[in-house]
């Protein structure tokens, strides 16, 4: 794989999913969006140019596999869609820290900033 600049950071729920983009490059971590179908996923990574996926594990604090058959067959869907490389990553209390984040403010980005929290933990271990 070539030198990774962009990722893309998905918090996948099922009504919304938020995005969130680290352009490496710059050093940056931004929420973008939330979103409601794969076909939205795959134009913001044609067009924003991405690089590699991150995709929130829904994972139970035990650290058990938590995966409903929504969240796999979001996944198994998203891997026939999309030609980039995927990782999954542990989302756990993403949305809680979001809401630390947001405060009593607009939660309608809680779906993004959760996905930025998501993007910015993996950045911080594998970085």
């Amino acid at each position: 794989m070539s030198k990774v600049e962009r990722i893309l950071a998905v918090d996948w729920g099922s009504q919304r999913i938020g995005l969130a983009i680290a352009i490496l490059e710059a050093n940056l971590v931004l929420p973008l969006m939330a979103i409601s179908s794969l076909k939205e996923l795959k134009k913001i990574a044609s067009v924003e140019q991405i690089d590699l996926l991150i995709i929130g594990n829904p994972l139970s604090l035990s650290g058990e596999s938590n995966n409903k058959s929504e969240f796999n067959n979001f996944l198994n869907a998203l891997k026939e869609k999309i030609s980039l490389p995927i990782k999954l990553f542990d989302e756990r209390l993403s949305s809680k820290q979001a809401d630390v984040l947001l405060g009593k403010i607009d939660k309608s980005k809680r779906d993004s900033v959760a996905a930025m929290v998501i993007l910015q933990s993996y950045l911080e271990k594998n970085g």
